[in-house]
């Protein structure tokens, strides 16, 4: 029995190889893509897009759906409670200052500090202050 597709999220294949990454423990958290939300909070495309998840999560993977607070929410798998928690809070608190939160989601994606710091390093050197009009 074919399931029908929530038009925003990629294709099965792409949710089942992000849990699959997931239960392998090639990565500790999968993002598998972020959506804007139409009122800040929308329950029902929340839970929809949570229902759709579940149908690909392999054993001992936790699908989710966050919802950033910001009319922004994200999703896929996590292998474990407390890194799911960790990334809620890094997305959700504004306290969290710019350059730890990109640094925090980087590990939790499987990104070696190495790989972080070059990320850093090397990135674009563009950094304005406001956007061009």
């Amino acid at each position: 029995m074919k399931t029908k597709r929530v038009m925003y999220l990629p294709s099965e294949e792409v949710l089942r190889e992000q849990a699959y990454l997931v239960s392998r423990g090639v990565r500790t958290l999968s993002l598998a893509g972020h959506f804007h939300l139409a009122e800040e909070s929308d329950p029902a495309v929340l839970l929809r897009t949570a229902t759709h998840l579940e149908r690909y999560a392999e054993a001992n993977v936790i699908p989710f759906v966050v919802d950033h607070g910001d009319g922004v929410a994200s999703y896929g798998y996590s292998e474990s409670r407390w890194a799911l928690d960790l990334y809620e809070w890094t997305v959700k608190d504004p306290s969290v200052p710019h350059e730890q939160r990109h640094r925090i989601i980087g590990l939790l994606l499987g990104y070696g500090t190495p790989a972080v710091s070059r990320h850093e390093e090397e990135g674009s050197g563009r950094r304005f202050a406001a956007a061009i009009s």
